[in-house]
């Protein structure tokens, strides 16, 4: 829990919030969008490039994904 933390805070801002709300809350990407006032094309976007960064992350930090 720590690591995904650490993890969180390497990625950018407007990332990090599609990231926690969609995958770690569970909220729909459609209400992500009407949350964040955003399309959902992108949040799909966001999502896609904040998992790539946490992967990056966490695979620097040794954990095998």
């Amino acid at each position: 829990q720590d690591l995904v933390q650490r993890g969180l805070q390497q990625i950018k801002l407007e990332h990090r919030a599609v990231l926690v709300l969609h995958d770690l809350e569970e909220v729909p990407q459609k209400e992500v969008a009407e949350i964040l006032g955003i399309p959902v094309g992108t949040v799909k976007s966001r999502l896609f490039h904040a998992r790539a960064a946490m992967r990056q992350f966490l695979e620097a930090q040794g954990v095998q994904l």
